[in-house]
C-alpha cells in the first residue's frame, strides 16, 4: 500500500512537472512571438516615418523650386525664353530679348575678362548691349549669373539627397525637364566641370524608352 502511494505521488509529481514545463514553454513561445511582433511593428513604423519624411522633403523641394524668384530667370532661359532690360533695373520677358540661351556663354563667363571675350566673338550681341550702361550691364549679368548659380546649387542638393536615400528616382522626374535642358548645353557642361559640380554626372535619372506602337 505504501509502495502504491509512493508510485502515485511520483506520477502526480511528474505530471505537475510536465505541465509546468509545458506552460513555461508556451509562455516563452508567446513572449517570443510578442517580441517578434513588436520588432516587426517597430520596423513598419520606422519605414512609414521615413516614407512620410521623404514625402515632406519632396514637397518642400518642389515648392521651393516652383516659387523661387531667383531661379526663375535661369529656368526661363533654359526654357528658351528671352529677357530684356529696362532702365528701372527690371528684367522682363521679351521674345526679341538679347539675354537668352544664345548668350549663356556671356552669363556664365568669369568676370569682365570672360564677358569681353564673349562679346568680341559675338558681334550681334555686342551691338545689342552697347546702349546699356556698364553699371546696368553688371546688374544684368549678376542677376542672371546668380540665378544659374542657385539653380545649379539646387541640383547639387538633389544629388546629395538622392545619395542619402531622401529622394527617389521617381521624385527626381519632377525636375527632369530643367536638368536635361541644362545638360544639353555644352557651355553649361563646361562651366559645371570647371566649378567641380557633380550633379550632372551623378544624378541617377530614369531611363526613357520609346514604346513601339
Amino acid at each position: 500500500m505504501v509502495i502504491l502511494f509512493a508510485s502515485t505521488s511520483q506520477l502526480y509529481s511528474e505530471a505537475n512537472q510536465s505541465q509546468l514545463e509545458l506552460f513555461t514553454n508556451l509562455f516563452l513561445a508567446i513572449a517570443g512571438l510578442a517580441a517578434v511582433g513588436t520588432l516587426v511593428w517597430g520596423i513598419y513604423e520606422y519605414r512609414e516615418a521615413r516614407s512620410d519624411k521623404r514625402k515632406e522633403t519632396f514637397i518642400e523641394l518642389a515648392e521651393f523650386f516652383d516659387t523661387s524668384k531667383n531661379m526663375k530667370f535661369a529656368k526661363k532661359i533654359l526654357d528658351t525664353w528671352a529677357y530684356s532690360y529696362s532702365k528701372e533695373r527690371k528684367m522682363y520677358i521679351d521674345p526679341e530679348g538679347i539675354f537668352s540661351y544664345k548668350s549663356i556663354g556671356w552669363i556664365l563667363s568669369v568676370g569682365h575678362h570672360g564677358r569681353n571675350e564673349f562679346e568680341q566673338s559675338n558681334i550681334d550681341f555686342l551691338e545689342s548691349i552697347e546702349k546699356i550702361d556698364d553699371e546696368d550691364l553688371d546688374f544684368v549679368w549678376l542677376t542672371l549669373r546668380d540665378s544659374f548659380d542657385d539653380l545649379f546649387d539646387f541640383f547639387e542638393r538633389l544629388r546629395y539627397l538622392q545619395k542619402s536615400n531622401r529622394i527617389t528616382q521617381d521624385e527626381l522626374e519632377y525636375f527632369r525637364y530643367y536638368i536635361d535642358a541644362a545638360k544639353n548645353m555644352p557651355q553649361i557642361m563646361e562651366f559645371l566641370t570647371v566649378y567641380k559640380y557633380r550633379w550632372q554626372t551623378q544624378l541617377k535619372l530614369k531611363s526613357h524608352t520609346i514604346e513601339k506602337t
